[in-house]
C-alpha cells in the first residue's frame, strides 16, 4: 500500500571489490534501509530524533552508507547491495527480494522511524528467522544503549533466515549514534555465524 516511494530508484552498489577478492573467505553484506515519515522526525517519538534542520534524504542515504564503510573496512566483507525504502512499503517483500541476491549478511536499518513502528518491524522481520541469535541481538542492544541510552528502546532483530533456497544472517539495527557501537561489537559473531552456517572460515575473527 502507498507504492515504493523510495525503492529501485535508491537501488545503490556501495562497494564492489576487484573480482580476485571474491573467494570462499569473503563475505557478501546488504544493506536494506527503512526509513520513516519525514514529519516524525520531530515529533518526539523517534529512537532517531534529530532536534536540528532534517537532512535531505540523498544526505541521509551516503552517510548511513559512509558510517557503515568504516565499521566494515575490511577486504574480505564485500558490500554489494544498498537498498531504501520507506516504512510503508513492503518490508516482506523487499527483504525476500534482497536475500535472492544470496547475501551472507543482511543488515536492516531504521531511520527516523517512530517505537510503534519499530515493534512493527521487528515483528515482519522475525518471522524469517529460522534460528534465533538471541546473544548476538543482546550484545546489540546493549552497545547501542551505552553510547546512546535511547537505543535501549529498539528490539533488535538477530537470527539466520532460510527462505526459499536462500539463507543469510539477519541484524536490524537503529541508525542512532548507537549504531557504531553495535555494529563494532557483534562484527567478529556476525562472520563467525556466517562461517557456521556456510562452512566458511576467516583468519582474525
Amino acid at each position: 500500500p502507498g507504492g515504493n516511494t523510495m525503492g529501485s530508484n535508491f537501488l545503490n552498489t556501495i562497494k564492489l571489490k576487484d573480482s580476485l577478492h571474491f573467494k570462499n573467505s569473503s563475505f557478501t553484506v546488504g544493506i536494506l534501509e527503512i526509513v520513516g515519515d519525514a514529519a516524525s522526525q520531530n515529533d518526539g517519538n523517534t529512537i532517531d530524533e534529530n532536534k536540528n534542520a532534517c537532512p535531505a534524504e540523498s544526505d541521509v542515504h551516503e552517510d548511513l552508507k559512509s558510517r557503515i564503510e568504516n565499521i566494515f573496512d575490511d577486504d574480505s566483507i564485500l558490500f554489494l547491495q544498498f537498498i531504501q525504502i520507506s516504512h510503508h512499503d513492503s518490508i516482506s517483500e523487499t527483504f525476500r527480494t534482497t536475500m535472492s541476491n544470496c547475501l551472507d549478511i543482511i543488515l536492516v536499518i531504521c531511520t527516523n522511524t517512530s517505537f510503534q513502528t519499530n515493534l512493527q518491524i521487528s515483528e515482519e522481520l522475525r518471522d524469517f528467522i529460522t534460528k534465533k541469535a538471541n546473544m548476538l541481538s543482546s550484545q546489540a542492544r546493549k552497545s547501542a544503549a551505552y553510547e546512546d541510552p535511547l537505543s535501549a528502546l529498539f528490539d533488535p532483530v538477530a537470527g539466520y533466515c532460510d527462505v526459499d533456497g536462500k539463507s543469510c544472517m539477519l541484524l536490524s539495527l537503529t541508525s542512532s549514534p548507537g549504531m557504531e557501537s553495535a555494529l563494532k561489537s557483534v562484527k567478529g559473531l556476525l562472520v563467525k555465524a556466517v562461517s557456521l552456517a556456510g562452512g566458511k572460515r576467516m583468519q582474525g575473527y
